[in-house]
């Protein structure tokens, strides 16, 4: 359910990015630099964070104990609440719209691309919800949490940083006005 509900939220940042952030983006391109660069910048900032984190403590390994059960309803409205108000994806769809939808692109390929992100969200946050609502899966992430979270982080960082230049350079060159 918490997938399902992932999956909805971004279903939703597609429809609002290919029914009016086109346009906007279309109008003022400026406005699709600066949000690169916003994207970009809270990307690096999460990979510094993540680095930063995997620099710290341990996490308790506790946190791999029982899981308390919710409703359906419940863990759908977390799953739709989490992606809807999640900056990381609602940074995405703002930044990356303009690479795919332009104002004379068929209705058809907005279609399948609404379509085509809903099921793969589905799929990728059904096999996270899967794989982490067991304990021995939980254990073995919290043994290697300081490897990944080097890992992801310094990933974050270097796209982060490539976005921020890239629309940068774009900007100081007069190729966005």
């Amino acid at each position: 359910a918490v997938a399902l509900g992932c999956s909805l939220g971004t279903t939703f940042w597609a429809l609002m990015a290919i029914t009016g952030l086109t346009t906007l983006l279309a109008l003022h391109p400026t406005i699709g630099s600066v949000m690169q660069i916003l994207c970009g910048g809270y990307l690096t900032w999460l990979g510094v964070k993540s680095l930063r984190a995997a620099m710290g403590v341990a996490l308790d390994p506790k946190l791999a104990g029982d899981i308390v059960p919710e409703s359906k309803w419940t863990s759908l409205r977390r799953g739709f609440l989490i992606q809807v108000t999640n900056p990381k994806t609602a940074l995405f769809w703002l930044s990356m719209v303009s690479l795919v939808i332009q104002p004379s692109t068929p209705l058809v390929v907005a279609a399948i691309l609404v379509v085509g992100t809903t099921l793969i969200a589905l799929v990728w946050h059904s096999v996270l919800a899967i794989a982490f609502s067991h304990a021995i899966v939980i254990k073995e992430y919290l043994a290697r949490r300081r490897l990944i979270s080097l890992f992801f982080g310094a990933i974050f960082v270097v796209l982060g940083g490539q976005l921020v230049l890239g629309a940068a350079r774009a900007v100081m060159s007069g190729v966005v006005s």
